[in-house]
């Protein structure tokens, strides 16, 4: 394993982490919520770097598998992975309960599945502000009311906007192709070539370059040419 620097710039890398923040801003913003808890942030990022795992890698080991097969030996079970949306509101129930006047459900938030291969889920309670396991869910329709506890639960705990990514100090992590001195291509491009800069058909590259005398001479016929006709252009 080969791993890179702090503070070198790799493509691939680059490329997974807009692909994931892109996931977490579609994800959040089909949410109900203005800000969220961190523990709910966190199963959110969770669930989306889980869910790009459900579809074989382009340039991966398999065209066909995708490294959830891989990995885990067993096909996506739709019937437990997708019983809900992340964040819903839901019941969940299925837990250990006793004859007394305790609620027979949990009122919470949906958080993902567990891991296991029968079917369990992990959810947020709304009352201990803690997260929670059952086996069953049932989803609800989002009321004002839950949509106040969240972003009570948020505002707490000094959460008041979304930062898809940001450093410990506050300072945001911008992409790659908002950075001085990357090119955009080379994050899109998996096949991109460094042009040389002598190469490059753009004027800007010739100021520091030598330009032999019958050259300079196109140059100047050429935008003398482009000069006259703009001006014909503009006669008619």
């Amino acid at each position: 394993m080969n791993y890179a620097s702090r503070g070198e710039h790799d493509p691939k890398a680059e490329r997974n982490n807009q692909h994931l923040k892109a996931l977490f801003r579609v994800h959040f913003h089909r949410m109900p919520f203005k800000a969220i808890p961190k523990k709910l942030t966190v199963a959110l990022m969770t669930r989306v770097a889980k869910i790009s795992n459900y579809y074989p890698a382009k340039g991966g080991l398999s065209e066909y598998y995708s490294p959830h097969m891989i990995m885990h030996q067993r096909m996506v079970d739709a019937s437990k992975e997708f019983v809900a949306e992340i964040n819903a509101y839901v019941h969940g129930y299925g837990h250990d309960t006793k004859n007394n006047m305790a609620a027979r459900t949990i009122e919470s938030v949906y958080m993902g599945p567990t891991d296991d291969i029968q079917e369990g889920h992990r959810i947020y309670d709304l009352n201990t502000k803690c997260k929670a396991r059952c086996a069953k869910i049932k989803v609800l329709l989002m009321t004002d009311q839950v949509i106040k506890i969240i972003e009570e639960d948020a505002r707490l705990e000094g959460v008041t906007e979304l930062r898809t990514y940001s450093k410990r100090n506050g300072e945001l992590i911008l992409d790659g192709d908002l950075l001085e001195g990357v090119d955009s291509d080379e994050l899109w491009d998996e096949n991109y070539v460094p042009v040389n800069e002598i190469e490059r058909l753009n004027d800007v590259t010739l100021r520091n370059e030598n330009i032999p005398d019958d050259k300079l001479d196109e140059l100047l016929m050429d935008a003398e040419a482009d000069i006259m006709e703009t001006r014909f252009d503009r006669c008619w």
